[in-house]
């Protein structure tokens, strides 16, 4: 006769969901709290838009929590600001809670863009590839699906070189008309 014993811990995990939160300010800091937009987050396969709030916030629950630590991939859609500089975030690798104080410059002339870099043969998303504006010296990423959205301090109607790169690679050179409520769609062979 055989007996097989067979030993199993049970080690209790904290699975409560995470949260995110986000502030955003203008350029006079606390004193002026942005309170209209849209802003989207993905993390890994977890993907929300939310609008802000009166008081400058936006609040992310149901995030999993075996994400801690993760990147961020954050998206604005925020009339008449924008980004000071391309930041990176990441949720916290201990707390349940993750809070953020963004930031933003207010454009005086002002397009936001919003489109999608795609392979042109299977219309995949390419994340993180890098977009560059003629006239900006800021870079902008897409995020995990190849969309992106952000202000640029151009007037409606003005034509830029739009340059896109990933890694070394440059995918996509083409002048460009930026307009408001245009959406770009950047196929790349």
């Amino acid at each position: 006769m055989i007996i097989l014993y067979i030993a199993y811990q049970y080690k209790p995990g904290n699975r409560e969901p995470l949260s995110l939160s986000f502030t955003f300010n203008g350029p006079q800091g606390a004193n002026e709290l942005v309170t209209t937009g849209t802003v989207r987050v993905s993390i890994k396969e977890y993907r929300a838009s939310r609008k802000i709030d009166e008081d400058g916030n936006v609040l992310f629950t149901g995030i999993d929590a075996n994400y801690h630590g993760e990147k961020i991939n954050l998206s604005l859609d925020i009339p008449e600001y924008f980004l000071k500089s391309p930041a990176s975030y990441k949720l916290s690798d201990s707390s349940r809670f993750t809070e953020f104080t963004v930031a933003l410059d207010k454009a005086t002339d002002s397009v936001n863009v919003q489109g999608r870099v795609f392979e042109l043969s299977s219309k995949e998303g390419i994340s993180n590839a890098e977009i560059r504006f003629q006239g900006s010296s800021s870079i902008y990423k897409s995020d995990s699906l190849g969309n992106f959205s952000f202000v640029l301090p151009f007037k409606n109607g003005y034509e830029t070189r739009v340059v896109v790169t990933k890694g070394k690679k440059e995918l996509y050179n083409s002048l460009r008309t930026i307009s408001k409520a245009d959406f770009l769609s950047i196929a790349v062979d």
